[in-house]
C-alpha cells in the first residue's frame, strides 16, 4: 500500500479482520467443485468529524454482491428503511410532550446478523488463509443482497426481547416503528 496514510489504513484493515474473527463471521473451507465463491474487495472510508478533521480511517470487507443469483446466493432482500417524514413526526411529539429521544449507533452492524443461505467468498487481499480455500460466511456482511434483512430480524427479534412494541404503521407510509413505554416497563 503507498499512500502517506498507509499506516492508518492498515491498522484499520487489522481492526476490521480483527472483528471479523471476534464476532465468528466465516469458517475457512476447501474450495469445492460446484460451490459458487463471491469476490469480496476492501472499501476504504475516511470518517470525518464537525469540523471536517479526519477522525477516523475505516476499512470494511464487502462481497461483490453483483455475482450473487436470486434463489441460490439469497432470496429475500426487503428491509424496511426510516423516512424523514417519520423521523420528523417523532421529533415533533417528543418535543410537543416532553419526551426522551434516544439514539445509538451499532458498531458491526451486518456481521452481527447470521445467515441462512449458504455462501462462499473469497478471502481479500491480506486475507492469511491456505491455498484452495475460501471463506464460508456465517454472518450477514456489507454488500450481501439478503444482508440488510437478516440484520433487521435480528434487531427486531433483541428489540421485542427488551420489550420494544413494533408498531406497523403502513397506512402512515411509516414501514415500522419501535416504541418502549417506561409506564408498561417500570422497574
Amino acid at each position: 500500500m503507498v499512500s502517506p496514510d498507509a499506516g492508518e489504513w492498515l491498522a484499520a484493515c487489522e481492526e476490521e479482520m480483527c472483528t471479523w474473527k471476534h464476532l465468528d463471521v466465516y469458517d475457512v473451507v476447501p474450495r469445492l467443485k460446484g460451490h459458487k465463491v463471491i469476490g469480496s474487495k476492501w472499501v476504504f472510508r475516511i470518517k470525518c468529524g464537525p469540523n471536517s478533521s479526519i477522525q477516523k480511517h475505516k476499512a470494511c470487507i464487502v462481497v461483490q454482491r453483483f455475482t450473487q443469483v436470486k434463489g441460490i446466493d439469497f432470496n429475500q432482500t426487503f428491509a424496511p428503511v426510516t423516512k424523514f417524514s417519520l423521523l420528523h413526526t417523532i421529533f415533533t411529539l417528543t418535543t410537543e410532550h416532553n419526551l426522551k429521544v434516544h439514539q445509538m449507533d451499532v458498531k458491526a452492524t451486518y456481521l452481527k446478523a447470521n445467515l441462512k443461505e449458504e455462501i462462499y467468498m473469497e478471502a481479500p487481499p491480506s486475507f492469511d488463509i491456505p491455498e484452495g480455500h475460501v471463506l464460508k460466511l456465517k454472518k450477514g456482511i456489507y454488500g450481501t443482497k439478503q444482508g440488510s434483512q437478516v440484520w433487521y430480524i435480528e434487531m427486531s427479534s433483541t428489540l421485542t426481547e427488551m420489550g420494544y412494541t413494533c408498531t406497523e404503521c403502513y397506512d402512515l407510509d411509516y414501514p415500522f416503528l419501535f416504541i418502549y413505554s417506561s409506564l408498561t416497563h417500570s422497574s
